[in-house]
């Protein structure tokens, strides 16, 4: 059975994918598939923004120092570092964002998961 670490990385690299792959206009059914009815209104509102502005990542974000920070059996709580130095923007095919500073591209993450048969990830918030 899946643990939430590993539920965790599959979702980063479905998103990375799809951000790479230029967002389409709905979310693709197995990244859906990862996240709670919660939080896909969420990556939802981001399917319809992106798509609109033709917005496409080059680069992979890195998901590092992941964490298993509490786990009931049916609720969990990841820590992870997501590292998206290196990373581009394009939006209608003009780069509007570059990353430059180590720094401020290393995002240390909470993510909650709940099992109902499978981990999904419930949210998504980001700590200092």
């Amino acid at each position: 059975m899946e643990q939430p670490i590993d539920a965790v990385k599959v979702f980063a690299s479905l998103y990375d994918e799809w951000a790479q792959g230029g967002y389409s206009s709905s979310v693709p059914g197995e990244l859906a598939d990862r996240v709670t009815e919660k939080l896909f209104p969420d990556l939802d509102s981001d399917a319809r923004w992106y798509s609109r502005g033709k917005v496409r990542q080059v680069g992979s974000m890195v998901v590092s120092e992941v964490e298993l920070l509490s786990n009931s059996g049916t609720d969990a709580v990841v820590g992870a570092l997501l590292d998206t130095t290196g990373i581009r923007v394009l939006a209608n095919g003009k780069e509007t964002f570059r990353s430059t500073e180590e720094a401020d591209l290393i995002h240390r993450v909470r993510i909650g998961l709940v099992f109902d048969g499978r981990w999904r990830i419930d949210v998504i918030d980001t700590v200092e």
